[in-house]
């Protein structure tokens, strides 16, 4: 169930649950990346584990994987994925946006809360296959293309997070 709740001073009274069509995978895991409203909807874009339930390390041992086997049954398959949730007939559709393996997603700090133009978000190497997250793309929401940036086969990123440039000439100049 996903609840909507007003923030305070909002002329919106009262809170609203809405249910998520089921489709075999649990939405308790989503690392959202932003919502915004947009006439009678709510848009939010998250990044969503497949569903798969991996192995859990019982060591509790650093490193908890010594191989990209060990990873693969480790981790779950991410993606991310476009939820819009319609106020008036209290609907949730879902679709989504890229199958790449991805974790972390975040948008410019001008846009938080607004509707965006690209994600930024931590990427696997290996593309749609299960990988850990080593590079940084960014994520155009018109498009559905990607632009992305990875180091060397042993360097690996973390969370992406863009600083705007002083005095930018545009939207896009800074530093991730």
């Amino acid at each position: 169930t996903l609840h909507l709740v007003p923030r305070v001073g909002s002329t919106k009274s009262e809170p609203i649950s809405i249910e998520i069509p089921c489709d075999g995978v649990v939405e308790a895991e989503l690392q959202f990346c932003n919502a915004y409203e947009e006439g009678n909807k709510v848009i939010f874009d998250a990044i969503r584990a497949d569903g798969s339930h991996k192995s859990k390390s019982t060591s509790g041992q650093w490193p908890w994987v010594s191989s990209r086997d060990d990873y693969v049954q480790m981790a779950s398959k991410k993606s991310l994925w476009r939820y819009e949730v319609d106020l008036e007939t209290k609907t949730v559709t879902k679709e989504r946006l890229t199958n790449a393996q991805c974790y972390f997603g975040g948008v410019q700090p001008s846009q938080s809360t607004l509707k965006h133009d690209h994600i930024f978000m931590a990427i696997g190497g290996l593309g749609d296959e299960i990988a850990p997250p080593q590079g940084i793309a960014r994520f155009n929401c018109s498009s559905r293309s990607m632009d992305s940036w990875m180091p060397s086969s042993h360097e690996f990123c973390g969370e992406p997070m863009f600083a705007t440039k002083e005095n930018p000439s545009s939207p896009d100049d800074g530093y991730i």
